[in-house]
């Protein structure tokens, strides 16, 4: 199955695709002084705002925390390549293990429409997860 990301420009979709190797140089600079890092009210639309926070465990295993700080609708999240179910999200912080895929995708999916991250679940064809475990 092929989704058209254009075709539908009003579902809006909000696609963290950095380089996961970025985020963990930064994550590895930032480690000697924090175990965490959090970005506060990312604007998502008008209505919507986005809390992520980036925590590092023990085991050197990062987690990103999502909770929505205002929202006009219903948003679902689902960690790299979608391999987990969508979960909803709402003003507690729900936990997304960060995760390296082969082919890459984006380490974290938010969007308002269901169908559309179940259509996405479907479409993506991952042949490798690494844990995304920091290598200090």
């Amino acid at each position: 199955m092929k989704i058209d990301y254009e075709k539908n420009i009003s579902t809006k979709i909000f696609l963290l695709y950095v380089d996961i190797s970025l985020i963990l140089n930064i994550i590895n600079e930032l480690i000697n002084y924090l175990n965490y890092i959090t970005f506060r009210r990312i604007s998502y639309g008008n209505l919507t705002h986005v809390n992520i926070s980036v925590t590092v465990g023990e085991d050197n295993r990062a987690i990103l925390g999502v909770a929505l700080d205002k929202s006009d609708s219903v948003y679902f999240g689902c960690d790299a390549g979608c391999l987990d179910a969508p979960v909803p999200l709402d003003q507690t912080y729900t936990n997304f293990p960060v995760k390296l895929t082969k082919p890459l995708t984006a380490i974290l999916y938010i969007t308002s429409d269901h169908q559309h991250m179940q259509d996405l679940r479907n479409a993506l064809h991952v042949h490798e997860v690494d844990d995304g475990r920091l290598r200090i």
